[in-house]
């Protein structure tokens, strides 16, 4: 009876002695997914048993008939002497109390992915239904370890054009003008969300760009960003400077300087992306466990759905209720949805803040600046409308590209390293079960 928790053991009984409750109102027990709990971690926790009436079971029915199914001769039981009346309460109030429980998405989508393919009992696209934001079913780790390998499987070569699904993605150069519009194809895009090579801190992978020449070079990668974005999208930059000399580098800070003054963009907001830290010793400054991400736009025209982020909240103030007044600070602050007027703080739908807090899930590892598709896909889901296009200049491992399938947007990407375009490929196909397509 080793399938039964050592601890449970003197509860056992023979099964045979046991009956389920043919009254019992909770039909649909989901006795394959029990079975499956059952067969990884074993009986934890006993059933309950009316020995007044017999052996018939009280509580855990749908997992005496998933022990059966795997053969079991034993379960533990607690017996128990209730009347007729008494086990019937007991039976409907077991299977009712569990259903006012909600899951909480962030906690739930922070660790699933952590969990190695345990038995969990949610099936993908449940998970979908729960974390609408996080799609957890095919955030498939990116093989970046066997890019050489995938770029020989896909044959992956520069200038090549690949059709995934309703996304593309090329094998190029995002500052020239022509490899853009080629992934582009005549569209414009509703958002560019990215995360450049930072100065001189990929090198092994895309060679550096020296400080005092990243404002030249990044040029280049933000003309072409105008020439694919629409008059009102949104451009959202995922970069972060790195420290030497004892102090913060200021090359982002002068790239987005210049962004603003030089060339015409609106800096709207700076988001701080919550990220995991890199345990280190400490010697000038702690460890980095956050990222700037900055929103640019066009003009003030901007389109964007901030109601599609929006989360249940129970300290929603109500504008114009008593007390509350007519305030900026008021009409900031979400809506109170079925509030009861005159509440200056109710339940109801909130904003987010500009913090994210969407530390780094497993399908992150691996790209040497990957980030969890959570980040990008809060950008799509608020910026972007339903089957709006996105460009990803800098695609890696395809990380967006994920993003923009889950949510139903058409992302065109490109990525100048032949082997991440295989793994960002190889993960499409894996996540989607999808076939790509060479495009001539």
């Amino acid at each position: 009876m080793d399938y039964i928790a050592e601890p449970l053991r003197t509860l056992a009984v023979p099964i045979a002695e046991l009956h389920e409750d043919p009254s019992n109102a909770r039909k649909g027990h989901a006795v394959e997914r029990i079975a499956a709990s059952l067969k990884q971690y074993g009986q934890r926790k006993p059933i309950v048993v009316n020995r007044a009436q017999g052996g018939k079971v009280e509580a855990g029915n749908g997992t005496l008939a998933a022990a059966k199914s795997l053969g079991w001769t034993h379960i533990a039981a607690v017996f128990v002497d209730d009347d007729a009346a008494t086990a019937a309460a007991y039976g409907v109030a077991d299977n009712r109390v569990g259903e006012f429980s909600e899951w909480d998405a962030d906690i739930l989508g922070d660790l699933i992915p952590t969990l190695d393919g345990l038995f969990t009992g949610f099936l993908p696209k449940e998970l979908d239904a729960i974390l609408p934001q996080q799609h957890t079913e095919g955030d498939t780790e990116p093989q970046v370890d066997r890019a050489a390998e995938l770029r020989q499987k896909w044959d992956v070569e520069s200038g090549q054009m690949w059709q995934l699904g309703d996304h593309r993605i090329i094998c190029g150069d995002c500052t020239d003008a022509e490899v853009v519009a080629r992934v582009m194809g005549g569209e414009k895009a509703a958002l560019c969300f990215t995360s450049p090579p930072y100065a001189e801190q990929r090198k092994q992978q895309y060679g550096g760009t020296p400080e005092g020449e990243y404002w030249k070079w990044f040029d280049g990668v933000q003309a072409a960003i105008v020439a694919a974005i629409r008059d009102d999208g949104i451009f959202v930059l995922n970069i972060k400077p790195h420290a030497h000399d004892y102090q913060r580098s200021l090359y982002v800070i002068e790239l987005v300087c210049q962004m603003v003054r030089e060339r015409g963009w609106l800096l709207v907001d700076e988001f701080c992306w919550l990220r995991t830290g890199i345990p280190q010793q400490v010697v000038h400054r702690f460890k980095n466990a956050f990222e700037p991400c900055y929103w640019f736009a066009r003009s003030p025209k901007y389109r964007w759905y901030p109601e599609s982020v929006m989360h249940e909240s129970d300290s929603v103030p109500v504008a114009l209720g008593v007390g509350a007044g007519d305030t900026n600070a008021a009409k900031r602050q979400g809506r109170g949805g079925g509030a009861i007027q005159g509440n200056r703080i109710v339940a109801g739908k909130a904003y987010p803040s500009n913090v994210l807090d969407y530390r780094q899930n497993a399908e992150a590892l691996g790209h040497p600046a990957a980030f969890p598709v959570r980040l990008p896909s809060f950008f799509v889901t608020c910026m972007s409308a339903s089957d709006d296009t996105v460009y990803e200049p800098f695609s890696g491992s395809g990380t967006t590209i994920i993003a923009c399938e889950n949510l139903g947007r058409r992302c065109r990407a490109v990525e100048i390293s032949a082997g991440y375009v295989a793994v960002a490929i190889e993960r499409w196909a894996t996540h989607t079960g999808g076939t790509p397509e060479l495009i001539p």
